[in-house]
């Protein structure tokens, strides 16, 4: 659901870059922007998220992302991968177990948004990665470095519906 406020901190990390990927490997740049963010995001159905999101990390093993919830934990792979399992925890247990996929995009699913647009004209439904959604993640992103550099709790005023599953 839609978050309603954030607070944050940001920094970077590094005066300068050495570009690690083709065309420009080697070359090195100044940094202009943050590069480690954090931030605390209050949805408006009262849940609350901690996000971490990092260029200045080396290598980690931690999760890229956990949901806590009151049934149990959800373990989502590395998003910059477009694959992998999906593992829930249920409270009570201390075992991950392998949650089946609904649909057949289990890897390099980089294109799934468009692959919801053309279902959702197909059947002439509204898709789930709308304009409305982006601007709301858009707005969330832009009020956390607002709250990390004005040190205060930023509104976030541009909510959205949730998105239906299909």
């Amino acid at each position: 659901g839609p978050v309603d406020s954030v607070s944050g901190y940001a920094q970077k990390s590094f005066e300068t870059r050495t570009i690690t990927s083709e065309p420009k490997k080697g070359q090195t740049i100044d940094v202009e922007v943050a590069t480690h963010i954090t931030g605390n995001l209050h949805f408006e159905s009262g849940a609350v998220a901690t996000l971490v999101t990092s260029f200045d990390v080396w290598y980690h093993s931690m999760p890229n992302m956990e949901i806590y919830g009151t049934e149990g934990s959800l373990r989502v792979p590395d998003p910059n991968t477009f694959g992998g399992p999906v593992l829930f925890c249920r409270k009570g247990t201390k075992e991950w177990k392998e949650i089946p996929l609904l649909y057949g995009y289990a890897e390099n699913s980089r294109g799934f948004g468009v692959a919801d647009i053309a279902c959702a004209l197909a059947d002439k439904k509204k898709n789930r990665a709308s304009g409305e959604l982006t601007r709301h993640v858009v707005a969330v992103m832009s009020g956390l470095l607002t709250a990390a550099q004005e040190k205060r709790q930023v509104a976030i005023e541009h909510s959205c519906s949730r998105p239906e599953a299909r």
